[in-house]
């Protein structure tokens, strides 16, 4: 990831964070306002903004929680979307990320999710986990439903 891509993909993440448009409304927003990112550089942020999104509820957790109602950064997101997520060791890290930051990913990367909340093992927003409690849903059912919904569409028909 070059500095580019990475100050795009935090740019793009601030935004869609805020929850205030849909995030592809907010990526097309951010790629028609910034002309000097190349198909390559748009096809890498879109990628991790969209990857960062999924699984939110882990990074969250994973980044420090949530206090007081706000999100860790979106770079220690990211950081923990490239340590847990992609599994990349501390050596393969994108060279934009310097030393406290590998510190902060070898935290991320000891930190067991089983023993997270459920929303957290299920990457689902707490009153989603609530709701489908509520209607006799198991531990079980709810984990397989947030594992599947994890991957990234195959296939994108407009």
């Amino acid at each position: 990831m070059t500095p580019i891509q990475l100050s795009a993909t935090l740019d793009v993440l601030n935004s869609a964070l805020g929850f205030n448009a849909p995030a592809d409304a907010v990526v097309s927003r951010h790629f028609r306002e910034n002309k000097n990112l190349g198909h390559k550089d748009r096809a890498v942020v879109a990628e991790k903004v969209f990857g960062v999104l999924r699984h939110l509820p882990q990074l969250d957790w994973l980044a420090g929680g949530t206090v007081e109602g706000k999100l860790p950064s979106t770079r220690d997101l990211l950081l923990a979307f490239f340590t847990r997520i992609k599994h990349l060791n501390l050596r393969e890290l994108p060279a934009v990320f310097g030393d406290n930051d590998k510190e902060r990913a070898a935290a991320m990367k000891g930190m067991a999710l089983r023993d997270a909340p459920l929303n957290v093992r299920a990457a689902l927003p707490q009153w989603v986990v609530d709701a489908l409690l509520a209607d006799a849903k198991t531990e079980e059912s709810i984990l397989e439903l947030g594992q599947s919904m994890l991957q990234a569409a195959p296939l994108d028909i407009r």
